[in-house]
């Protein structure tokens, strides 16, 4: 009987405590919250993206990420999809640099 209520005990904190955890997970994870946009370059050619955190502007990045070129992205749209892996990187606690190989596989590359 005693190792029944002792079990039954045990069980209950143990469940109170990934519960606390879990919720305090949670609450870290929502009050950060990461969006960004793609802009036109006035300082250079192409485009480029900001992310913001919280409305505070975190990232500027203007040109294209790990490549030499120091131009911006060809289109909008190649900035918006390097700023949605960024902001997945960053949303997924990782370091938000971009390889030469990512770029590679969504087959961006200086053009001007």
């Amino acid at each position: 009987m005693k190792t029944k209520i002792l079990c039954t005990a045990i069980f209950f904190i143990l469940l109170s405590s990934l519960t606390f955890y879990s919720i305090n997970q949670f609450d870290l994870q929502s009050e950060y919250l990461f969006y960004g946009s793609t802009f036109k370059n006035k300082s250079m050619t192409g485009f480029g993206y900001k992310i913001y955190c919280n409305e505070k502007l975190v990232i500027l990045q203007e040109n294209i990420p790990a490549l030499n070129c120091n131009q911006g992205f060809f289109c909008s749209e190649d900035a918006e999809e390097i700023m949605n892996l960024v902001l997945k990187k960053v949303r997924n606690n990782q370091n938000p640099s971009i390889s030469i190989q990512e770029l590679d596989e969504k087959n961006i590359k200086c053009v001007y």
